[in-house]
């Protein structure tokens, strides 16, 4: 988790900046690339929850640094994650928006990570929950898509 937070959170380059499909801004290529190329799947598959459910080291100090480090992880899917569209003449690249409950399967875990967001600056509580409040948007779109269909048939 050291080494992903690093090259999400803190790792700077001088390739970083602004995506030119998405426009999302990036301090790093690598974190530009992960946006999208981390299926959910790959996301879940990190288990996240057992950073935020478990005590990773005896010091109070240094496993309050790593639960910080997976909820920033965590905000960083949460509203920057995208898919890449294969077509046929083209790549696209889509915003795709997850819920806390795509990243974090436990309860306990979106409890913590709400804590942390709580304790954070307005933009990023304002950009965080703007990125959960677009995915809800998103799935109740779906599901009325979906039973639009099933009812036509």
């Amino acid at each position: 988790l050291q080494l992903i937070h690093f090259l999400l959170v803190e790792f700077e380059d001088l390739d970083g900046g602004e995506n030119e499909i998405t426009g999302e801004g990036f301090k790093s290529m690598f974190a530009d690339f992960i946006s999208f190329s981390a299926s959910r799947k790959h996301v879940k598959a990190m288990d996240l929850d057992v950073h935020l459910n478990t005590v990773v080291d005896k010091s109070k100090k240094d496993n309050a640094q790593h639960k910080k480090r997976t909820c920033e992880v965590v905000a960083f899917f949460i509203t920057k994650h995208a898919v890449l569209i294969e077509e046929e003449y083209e790549d696209i690249i889509q915003k795709d928006y997850m819920k806390l409950e795509d990243i974090l399967i436990t309860a306990d875990a979106r409890l913590y990570f709400q804590k942390w967001l709580k304790n954070q600056s307005k933009e990023i509580q304002e950009e965080v929950n703007t990125a959960l409040s677009t995915a809800v948007m998103h799935v109740n779109a779906e599901a009325s898509t979906t039973l639009d269909a099933a009812s036509i048939t």
